[in-house]
Parts: structure tokens; sequence; C-alpha cells
């Protein structure tokens, strides 16, 4: 599996967004249009991130800072799996790229704010 550069942590915040912004919306109006039907159908062959988010969260505490940060990365693992497929965990690479996507993260007080509003998102859902 040959694998680019990793992307910027904002397009990772990104995708998350428009994961759960395309859940949302599937369970709200109850009609796929041509293109959601066209996203649905490539991916058939995987299940929804979505409910793998909820149910790595659901148990958090968000005023453990420790417990935050574990969090942070179940989620960014979950992501880049969901994302990739489950042989990018045999990368060679994969858990240096981990640590520097949570790293990354961890860094900016905006992602770090963003990723708490997922955090509150996904409890008061699960």
């Amino acid at each position: 599996m040959s694998l680019g550069p990793v992307g910027s942590s904002s397009s990772l915040v990104s995708l998350l967004k428009a994961e759960l912004a395309s859940d949302t919306r599937r369970r709200t109006t109850g009609k796929a249009g041509a293109a959601s039907s066209s996203r649905s159908q490539a991916a058939a062959g995987r299940p929804s991130l979505r409910p793998q988010l909820i149910e790595a969260v659901k148990d958090i505490d968000r005023t453990h800072p420790d417990a935050v940060k574990q969090a942070r990365r179940r989620i960014i693992r979950a992501v880049l799996v969901w994302q990739f497929g489950p042989d990018l965990r045999e990368h060679s690479q994969w858990a240096a790229m981990l640590d520097a996507i949570a790293t990354t993260l961890e860094q900016d007080a905006e992602h770090l704010a963003q990723f708490d509003a997922l955090l509150a998102e996904l409890q008061q859902v699960g």
C-alpha cells in the first residue's frame, strides 16, 4: 500500500465534520438524493463512521485532560482506518502518522476547541 504524506489536521477535522453532517442529513431527510445515493454506493462496503465515534467517546469525562487526549487518539485512529482501510495499521509509519496528527491537533487552541465541540456533540447524540 502506497501512502502519500499526511495532510493537514484541518483536513482531518473537515472530514469528521463532513461525515457527521452527512449522517445527520440522511437521518433527518429520510430520502437520499442523487449525490448522497452515489456516496452511499461508494461507502456500501464499510460501516458508518458516526456510530464508531459515538462508541469511542460515550464514557469520556471531558473535564479530565488525559481522558480527552486518549479519546482524541481513538477518534483519529477510527477516522484513518475508516477512510483508508484496516490495512493502514500495517503500514510501517502507522504509529508515527498517528502521533504526528495527534500532536498537531494538540498544539492548536482552535483545534482543541473544535475537538471539544465534536466530543460534546457525539456524547449528546449517543
